[in-house]
C-alpha cells in the first residue's frame, strides 16, 4: 500500500480557523493556536495532491463541521469577545472559516467505509482503551518509591521527590489523561474508520506503507514538553503495536512522510 494521511477533526479544524485582521477590522488576525502547524500540513499535502496522500472520512467531516461554532466561540472568547454581544462578528468569522474548511476538505480523499466491518473494529479498538485506563487506574505510585530510596539528607537539599514525581506523571500521561478526559465515541469511531482502510489497502495494493493519523489529540498522539527528553505515549505505541498505524503531531507527520520517501 502507498502511505497515507488520516487527517483527525481537530487538524482540519485548526487548519480553518483563520481570518484575516481586515476582515474583522482588527490589528491581529484571529487563529486557532494550532494553525500554523496544521496548516502546513495541508500545504504539504496539497504540493502532492496528485498522489492522494491526504485522506477523510465522512465521520471526520461530521465532527468537524458538528463543533466549528463552539471552537470560534473559544478563540473569540479569548479576544474578549462575546458572541451573543457580538453575533454579527460571529456570524462573520464562522461563514469566512466554513468556506476555508470546505475547501480544504476538497483537496482531501474522500474515503467510503464498510458499517459492518467498521463496528467490528469498533469493539477492538473500545477494548484497547478500556484496558488503557485499567492500567492508569492500577499505577504504582513509582514516584513514592523513588522517594524512598533517595538519602534524607538530599530531599530537602534538591527536592529529587518532586522531580520524580513530574517525572512518572508525565511518562504515564497519555493513560492518567483517560481518567479526566474519557475518550469519545467519536474518537473510537474514527480510530476504527482507520483499521478498516488500513486493511482495505493493504488487501488492495499489498504491504509496504504506513498509515498516519494526523492528530492533536492526547487520544491519539503523545504528550510532549519543550526541552524534556520524556514522552507520554502509551497509548500511541499500543495503537501502533495492535493496529500498525502511526499517530502523530501534524508536524512530525510531515517530516516522517518526507523521511519515508527520503529513504526508497
Amino acid at each position: 500500500m502507498k502511505s497515507r494521511i488520516l487527517v483527525d477533526s481537530c487538524v482540519l479544524l485548526a487548519a480553518s480557523v483563520f481570518v484575516s485582521s481586515k476582515d474583522i477590522n482588527e490589528e491581529e488576525p484571529l487563529k486557532h493556536h494550532f494553525y500554523e502547524e496544521c496548516k502546513d500540513l495541508f500545504t504539504f499535502m496539497q504540493k502532492n495532491m496528485a498522489k492522494r496522500i491526504g485522506i477523510i472520512t465522512a465521520t471526520i467531516e461530521s465532527e468537524a463541521f458538528g463543533v466549528l461554532d463552539k471552537v470560534i466561540e473559544g478563540e473569540l472568547r479569548r479576544r474578549g469577545v462575546s458572541r451573543s454581544e457580538n453575533f454579527e462578528v460571529f456570524s462573520c468569522v464562522f461563514n469566512i472559516c466554513d468556506i476555508k474548511m470546505r475547501q480544504l476538505i476538497g483537496t482531501l480523499q474522500r474515503e467510503p467505509v464498510d458499517a459492518v466491518d467498521v463496528a467490528i473494529k469498533f469493539t477492538m479498538v473500545r477494548k484497547l482503551y478500556d484496558e488503557m485506563e485499567k492500567k492508569a487506574r492500577s499505577l504504582p505510585n513509582i514516584a513514592e518509591a523513588k522517594e524512598q530510596a533517595v538519602p534524607k539528607g538530599l530531599k530537602g537539599a534538591l527536592n529529587w521527590w518532586k522531580l520524580y514525581i513530574n517525572q512518572d506523571r508525565f511518562i504515564h500521561s497519555q493513560i492518567l489523561n483517560l481518567l479526566k478526559n474519557p475518550v469519545d465515541s467519536d474518537d473510537l469511531m474514527i480510530l476504527a474508520e482507520a483499521i478498516h482502510l488500513k486493511m482495505i489497502y493493504i488487501s488492495t495494493e499489498g504491504k509496504g506503507g504506513n498509515l498516519f493519523i494526523a492528530s492533536k489529540d492526547r487520544h491519539f498522539v503523545p504528550v510532549r514538553k519543550k526541552r524534556s527528553t520524556y514522552e507520554g505515549r502509551e497509548i500511541t505505541d499500543e495503537i501502533y503495536n495492535r493496529f500498525g498505524i502511526i499517530c502523530e503531531h501534524p508536524q512530525k507527520v510531515k517530516e516522517q512522510f518526507i523521511a519515508e520517501k527520503s529513504a526508497k
